[in-house]
C-alpha cells in the first residue's frame, strides 16, 4: 500500500469513484474550479498518484474546509497518514469520517487494524467486529480478533475466530499456530498449547513469547526438562522477562536445588523488584525454609503493590498464626478462601481449628 504503484491505482480508484457517482457524502466530481472543495481534492488526488504525500495533506485540508460533511476526504487523509507512518492522526481522520458517514466497512478495517496496533484492543476489536460482518471472507480479520480476545482475557471468542480462520486457509501461516498456542494455553489445554507452540518455534525460533509458553505448557504438563530448555531459550531471547525467573526458580525446588531456586529469584529482583510474583515466591521460600520474619516482610510487600494477590493472604494466616494472632489469621484465611473459590483442606482445618478461639472484638 505504501508504494507509488499502488498509490496510483488507489488514487485512481477515488477519482474514478468520485466521477461516476460522487463518492460518498457530497455531487459529482465536476471540472476543478478555483477555490472549490473538490478543484482542491482534485490536486491532492494528483500528488498521491506520484506519492507526493506530504503536499496533498495541505491540499486535503484546503477540500475539507470548503466541504467537511464530505466523508471521504477524511477517510483519504487517513489513508495518507497511514503512508507516512503517522497511526494516530490516520485513527483520528478515520473516526472523523465516520462522524459524516457512519456506515463506511473499509474504515472500519483500518480503525480495527490501527487500534490493534496501539494495543487498543477493545476499541480495535469492536470495530473488527464490524469490519467481519461485510468481509465474511476475510480471513485476516479472523486473525486480527483471534489476536484481539486473546488479550481482552476472552479464549472462548479467540478460539471460534481461530477456528474460522484455520476453515478459512488451507495452509495457514506460522502466526496462526503461536496464537493457537496462546489461546489454548489461557483455557488450561496444556498438551494443545504445546503442540502448537512446538510447531511454531520450530520455523520461528526467535520468539521469546512463544517460547515461554511452551515452556509454562511443558511445567503443567510435568515435562519440566523440555520445560527448562524452553526457558532458557526464552531468556536468551528477553532476559528481563521475571516470570521466567519464577520458574525457573520452581523447577529447581522441584529438584530441592534450593539454593540455586532463591538465587532465581534474586536475579528476577535485579531487573524488578516490584514484580508480586517473584516477592510471592519469596515469600513462600523463607516461610519453608523457617525464616520467618523474611517471610512476613515480603508477604506484606505483596499485598502492597497488589491488595488483591489472595494467594498471599494464606501464607500472611499462617504467618498470623506463628505470631499468635488467630483472629488476624482467621480473617486472612477467609480473606483467601472468598476470592480464591479454591479447595484449600489445609487452610479449612486451620480454620475450624481456630473456631475456639474467642470472637475479636
Amino acid at each position: 500500500m505504501g508504494t507509488v504503484a499502488k498509490s496510483v491505482s488507489f488514487a485512481f480508484l477515488i477519482i474514478c469513484l468520485l466521477v461516476a457517482c460522487g463518492g460518498k457524502g457530497g455531487d459529482q466530481l465536476q471540472k476543478p474550479n478555483p477555490k472549490t472543495a473538490f478543484s482542491f481534492y482534485y490536486d491532492a488526488s494528483q500528488d498521491i498518484e506520484y506519492g507526493r504525500f506530504r503536499p496533498s495533506l495541505a491540499k486535503l485540508d484546503s477540500a475539507i474546509r470548503y466541504k467537511p460533511e464530505y466523508a471521504t476526504f477524511h477517510q483519504v487523509k487517513g489513508w495518507v497518514y497511514e503512508q507516512l507512518e503517522k497511526p494516530d492522526s490516520a485513527i483520528i481522520a478515520y473516526e472523523t469520517c465516520l462522524r459524516y458517514d457512519s456506515n463506511y466497512p473499509e474504515v472500519w478495517l483500518r480503525l480495527g487494524t490501527l487500534y490493534l496496533e496501539a494495543e487498543n484492543y477493545d476499541t480495535g476489536s469492536r470495530y473488527l467486529r464490524r469490519a467481519v460482518q461485510e468481509y465474511p471472507d476475510s480471513s485476516r480479520i479472523n486473525l486480527d480478533l483471534g489476536r484481539a480476545y486473546y488479550y481482552l482475557d476472552r479464549p472462548g471468542l479467540a478460539q471460534s475466530h481461530l477456528k474460522s480462520f484455520q476453515r478459512q486457509v488451507e495452509n495457514p501461516p506460522p502466526a496462526f499456530f503461536k496464537w493457537l498456542g496462546l489461546v489454548s494455553y489461557q483455557q488450561k489445554a496444556y498438551q494443545d498449547a504445546a503442540d502448537a507452540l512446538t510447531g511454531f518455534v520450530a520455523t520461528e525460533k526467535d520468539d521469546a513469547v512463544a517460547w515461554k509458553y511452551l515452556g509454562l505448557a511443558q511445567f503443567e504438563l510435568e515435562q519440566y526438562d523440555q520445560s527448562i530448555s524452553s526457558f532458557n531459550t526464552s531468556r536468551k531471547l528477553d532476559p528481563a522477562d521475571t516470570d521466567l525467573y519464577v520458574y525457573r526458580s520452581r523447577y529447581f525446588r522441584i529438584f530441592e536445588k534450593d539454593d540455586i531456586a532463591l538465587e532465581q529469584l534474586r536475579v528476577g529482583m535485579e531487573y524488578d523488584s516490584t514484580n508480586v510474583n517473584i516477592l510471592f515466591e519469596l515469600a513462600v521460600h523463607f516461610y519453608e525454609a523457617g525464616d520467618f520474619a523474611s517471610a512476613q516482610s515480603y508477604a506484606d510487600k505483596v499485598i502492597q503493590h497488589d491488595p488483591a494477590y489472595w494467594r498471599a493472604y494464606r501464607y500472611l494466616g499462617f504467618l498470623a498464626e506463628k505470631n499468635e494472632n488467630p483472629f488476624l489469621a482467621r480473617r486472612y484465611y477467609q480473606r483467601y478462601l472468598e476470592n480464591t473459590f479454591e479447595h484449600d483442606p489445609e487452610v479449612q482445618e486451620r480454620i475450624k481449628n481456630l473456631q475456639n478461639t474467642p470472637p475479636d472484638n
